[in-house]
């Protein structure tokens, strides 16, 4: 009986799918009437929009706003053939906001970074254009010192790497996603390590939209390593619980929504690799965007509207004796297509 029922639920599913997938119009209609599923998204994406202008707008605090204007900057200065007029439509902003949030914030290594970039781009560029003479007095009166040297460098200065392919190809093969742990309480100092290392991956505009969420607290960890699908078996296992947390109020188009996913992704993957050199596992878990899970996360660690869970990741000392699966990755010839 139950395979019969799930056999018409998928017939008049299919017939559904094929009265609305030949155009948008159609689709955007199916998933009016039919199918709630995107619902958060839409939500999550426009309160985060509203964060992001009332940062900007309000008190013009918008951090997100200067990382990105930063970056914009060091990409200009970094350019071969550099013009000496640049940045013309959002200097003046730029400048603005890093005076207030410099006023207003403690300092951290982002506002230095981007007082040393500001005096960087003040130093290359021709302050006769009257916006960046104009920029340029209002900055110097308020700055301080300039001693930082956190400024577009040349690529022969990088620092030297002596990690060869053949041990980046070792300690790939050496991470799995293990499920089975010592019953040993993690160190936080080597989570915290893992964390600034995954916090060296690249991001679109540098703005690392995203956090690292440590559940240590045994009865919250009990009840969210049980609230994915997939932690089936071995959820009370688990020592350490993290989910990594997208922030929409990052952006003020929605032509970066899947943005949140593609950095935290690549944080995360840093950070695995990270835990595995420091004697600790880990397990990626797929977190579901599955409405009644959403708003029982979003409850459990008090997230805002804006904010989105990309991921989860168990986090312990392997069990030696417990078991992962081999998982045969692809073959390379398999997974790329040259053009």
């Amino acid at each position: 009986m139950k395979k019969k029922i799930k056999y018409i639920y998928k017939q008049i599913k299919l017939v559904l799918l094929k009265l609305f997938y030949s155009n948008r119009t159609l689709a955007k209609l199916y998933y009016f009437f039919f199918d709630t599923s995107f619902n958060r998204e839409m939500f999550s994406v426009i309160q985060g929009k509203r964060s992001y202008y009332r940062m900007s707008l309000g008190q013009n605090q918008n951090k997100y706003q200067l990382v990105r204007n930063i970056h914009k900057i060091e990409k200009g200065i970094s350019m071969k053939n550099r013009r000496s007029t640049f940045a013309l439509d959002f200097i003046e902003e730029t400048v603005d906001t890093y005076l207030n949030l410099r006023n207003n914030l403690n300092i951290d290594s982002q506002i230095s970074w981007a007082k040393e970039v500001l005096n960087n781009y003040f130093d290359i560029t021709d302050s006769n254009n009257p916006i960046i003479g104009k920029m340029k007095k209002k900055f110097v009166e308020t700055a301080d010192n300039f001693e930082g040297q956190n400024i577009p460098y040349k690529s022969s200065e990088r620092v030297e790497s002596t990690i060869s392919y053949d041990d980046f190809l070792i300690l790939s093969k050496r991470r799995r996603s293990v499920r089975w742990y010592q019953q040993k309480e993690v160190n936080l100092d080597l989570i915290n390590k893992a964390i600034e290392l995954s916090l060296q991956a690249p991001s679109a505009c540098n703005r690392q939209p995203f956090k690292y969420y440590i559940i240590k607290d045994e009865k919250i960890l009990r009840r969210l390593s049980k609230l994915p699908m997939g932690t089936t078996g071995y959820a009370d296992n688990i020592p350490l619980l993290i989910a990594v947390v997208g922030d929409l109020s990052a952006y003020f188009d929605e032509r970066d929504r899947h943005v949140i996913y593609i950095d935290s992704s690549l944080s995360a993957m840093s950070f695995i690799l990270a835990l595995e050199t420091l004697g600790l596992s880990s397990c990626i878990i797929n977190w579901p965007d599955i409405e009644i899970k959403e708003k029982k996360i979003q409850s459990i660690l008090k997230l805002d509207n804006n904010q989105r869970v990309t991921m989860l990741i168990s986090v312990g000392y392997a069990d030696q004796e417990g078991f992962i699966p081999f998982s045969c990755k692809r073959d390379v010839k398999d997974a790329i297509t040259v053009i």
